[in-house]
């Protein structure tokens, strides 16, 4: 068999101090102080809304016609009962007088009725929707997260997987959020309980707008291509 590299031993990356650049915020997640010069965190990469983007008529009207609403949606997550965690969710928002906005994605909900107070949808721009909501739900997957603190918005997560629980547990960690729900727990009560709380705690609710402001000036692109950069010309 062929040797296989340094690279490829355990810890080996580490040893050979290549470059790694990790793109989430360090409000986030702070960057350790015993890290060398060839690890950084740049900040979130964010995709921009395509200039002039506006959203569908229906939604719009569905904004303007209450109070700020909870966005859910997990995203491409399945789960083995769609249907049952559905309804989970719905009477949780119905238990906590909680309008919402559901973003598709999720199979064999044709069985569900969704309430007039509930608009379903299939895809939306994150950035329009998040800042206009009372409270995020979602998996806690590292995009939505960052977009979701991005906003200012507070964050519910109900990590599926992987590194979900991670995020999630880091969102409880700096005050944007309350504790994550893990999948075993999610039941009506326990949903709605931490709905009002999201949405109702003074703290919560100024710290997820003071991440959200301190996210919006940091530039993680330009910090990645500033390191990329330096990397380079070494």
């Amino acid at each position: 068999m062929v040797p296989l590299p340094r690279s490829f031993l355990p810890g080996g990356w580490l040893k050979m101090r290549v470059p790694i650049m990790h793109g989430f915020s360090s409000q986030l997640v702070p960057r350790p102080r015993d890290w060398g010069d060839h690890l950084t965190v740049t900040g979130y990469w964010f995709l921009e809304d395509t200039p002039g983007w506006k959203p569908q008529r229906e939604l719009a009207e569905f904004m303007d016609a209450g109070d700020a609403p909870v966005y859910v949606g997990f995203g491409s997550m399945k789960t083995r009962q769609p249907s049952s965690t559905a309804r989970i969710v719905l009477k949780a928002l119905e238990r906590a007088n909680k309008r919402a906005v559901f973003q598709g994605g999720w199979a064999g909900l044709h069985d569900v009725e969704f309430p007039s107070s509930v608009f379903k949808l299939d895809a939306v721009s994150h950035d329009w929707l998040f800042s206009r909501s009372a409270a995020l739900i979602h998996h806690g997957g590292g995009g939505t997260t960052g977009t979701g603190l991005r906003s200012g918005t507070p964050t519910i997560t109900i990590p599926f997987y992987a590194d979900q629980p991670f995020w999630g547990h880091r969102v409880a960690a700096i005050g944007a959020g309350p504790p994550p729900i893990s999948r075993k727990r999610l039941a009506v009560e326990v949903l709605s309980e931490t709905i009002q709380v999201a949405t109702n705690s003074i703290g919560i609710k100024t710290r997820a707008s003071q991440i959200g402001e301190q996210i919006r000036v940091e530039n993680g692109i330009a910090n990645a291509v500033a390191f990329i950069t330096r990397v380079l010309e070494r």
